[in-house]
Order: C-alpha cells, then structure tokens, then sequence
C-alpha cells in the first residue's frame, strides 16, 4: 500500500481485550494498515460518535 493511499484511509478499528489487540494492531501497522484498538465500551463510543478513530 502506498503512503498516499495509507494517508486517505480511514483505520480500522478494532473491538478486543488488550493483549490480542495490541497484536493485531501491530501486525496491520507492520503491513501498511492503519489500525487502532478500543478494549471497552466507553471508549468504542466515543470513537464511532466522534469519528476520531
């Protein structure tokens, strides 16, 4: 993926426990995916209804 494309793409969020979503998280970044986690509810909320992934 490019950096250009990488730029324009939304991340993709990620709804798990820390640990396994800290590893994936890592994994997509590695490959050129933006990508965040969010392990509770408060905080997934917050992150759609803003759209500050």
């Amino acid at each position: 993926m490019s950096s250009a494309q990488n730029n324009q793409q939304k991340p993709i969020l990620l709804f798990l426990g820390k640990g396994a979503a800290n590893d994936i998280v890592s994994k997509l970044n590695a490959n050129g995916y933006a990508a965040v986690a969010k392990s509770s509810t408060l905080r997934l909320f917050d992150a759609l209804r803003s759209d500050g992934i």
